[in-house]
Order: C-alpha cells, then structure tokens, then sequence
C-alpha cells in the first residue's frame, strides 16, 4: 500500500524486497570500482565539477574587475549626483529636475517638461487636462515584465502625445523609486554590479559545499548502518 510504503520511507527503513538492504532514504547509491571493491561510492561528479567552476569564477572575478573598470566610483559621482537601483545597481541615474518620486510618476512625459525650453508641446492630452496613470496601473503593468519585454515597452502612453508616462524606477528590473526620496537612492558605484554578480556566485558555491557535504554525510551513515547488518 502507498501508505505503507510511506510510513516505511519516512522512518528510515530497508527496502522491503526480499534480499535488499538498501535505505529508503538515502537519495541514490553509485557503484564504482577504482582498483578497490567499494560500496555506496559516489561517481556522479557534476556537483563536483559546478562547485570547481564557482570557485574558479571567484577567484578570478576580483582580479578582473580590478583590471576591467577604469572608472571608480569617486570619479564617477564627480560628474554630478549619480544615482542607481537598489535592487539591480543599474545605473547611473541622473535626475536634474524634481527630487520627488512620486509627484510626476505616470504623468504624460510631454506635459511634465513643457516648461522646459525643449519642450515643444503645449496641447493638453486630453480635454480634461494632463493624461496620468495611477500608480496602481502601472504596478500591474509591471506584472508582465519579462525577459523579452522592456519597462517602455509594457508601461502606457499619452492618446495624444504618443510618449510613454514618467516612470520613477528602474528600467532594467522594473523596480520602483515611488516610496523613497531621489536623495535615498544609493550613490552609482560602476563596480556594484559586478560585486552582486560575485556574491551570487560565492552564494551558489556555498549551496554546492554544503549539498556535497551533506550527500559525503549520508554516504558515511549508510556505511555505518551496513556495517551492523
């Protein structure tokens, strides 16, 4: 019965075929021969093989980021206040008009410079005035964000003008500035990607060491409990 079956796997318990001593538990038993009869050997060397990748990415990454990126981030943020995503470190950022994030955001781009010099559109969206989209719209047209789709692709825009609305958030990742100030945006760092992207990787390799050692664990108990037999 499957819940027999069940009650046996959960308990640590034998397989229950005549003459087989394998545990239940145990998530696979490799046989290999290296010139010594051995049992319970583990041959499959792909969680080897990926943790020996990561480590190699880590230890060449900060030699290469050294040598990559010519522009510091002192030398950067000279230029002027730089800013960049929380939540990606894209960037940089440059914002020369309203520190407020949430004053112009869905606004129709158009109407919101119109008394820049630049701007050459005075004509309202509509006849109620300047087209806006809550940010709640927006929000659930972040909802079909993906990997072949850009933010100015997906966020709406003006009837009249044919421009996307004011988006105050990143778009790269589609993360949005609306709840904290221009002045709380972190200041752009050009290497702080590349720092994300390495300690993912550190991150991965950890999870591997560990999975490796757990599975070296579960071999070693397995040796043990045949030993008993």
């Amino acid at each position: 019965h499957s819940r027999c079956f069940q009650g046996v796997l959960l308990s640590g318990g034998l397989c229950p075929a005549p003459g087989c001593a394998e545990c239940l538990w145990f998530p696979g038993v490799y046989q290999s021969n290296d010139g010594d009869v051995t049992c319970a050997a583990s041959t499959d060397n792909r969680r080897s093989t990926n943790f020996d990748d990561s480590a190699m990415f880590i230890q060449t990454s900060a030699s290469t980021r050294e040598t990559s990126l010519e522009t510091t981030t002192e030398e950067a943020n000279s230029e002027g206040d730089l800013r960049m995503c929380p939540a990606c470190c894209s960037g940089p950022f440059v914002n020369e008009n309203c520190n407020d994030m949430r004053a112009h955001h869905g606004q129709c781009t158009t109407m919101a410079f119109r008394g820049n010099p630049a701007g050459s559109y005075t004509t309202p969206c509509t006849p109620q005035g300047t087209f806006r989209v809550s940010s709640r719209d927006i929000t659930k047209c972040l909802l079909s964000l993906s990997s072949g789709k850009t933010v100015n692709e997906i966020i709406p825009q003006c009837p009249t003008h044919k421009v996307p609305v004011i988006f105050n958030g990143c778009h790269s990742c589609g993360h949005l500035f609306t709840d904290i100030g221009w002045k709380e945006l972190p200041k752009w760092d050009p290497d702080a990607k590349a720092k994300l992207a390495l300690d993912r990787t550190k991150m991965n390799a950890a999870m591997v060491l560990a999975s490796q050692v757990w599975t070296e664990t579960s071999l070693l108990q397995y040796e043990q409990n045949m030993l008993r037999i």
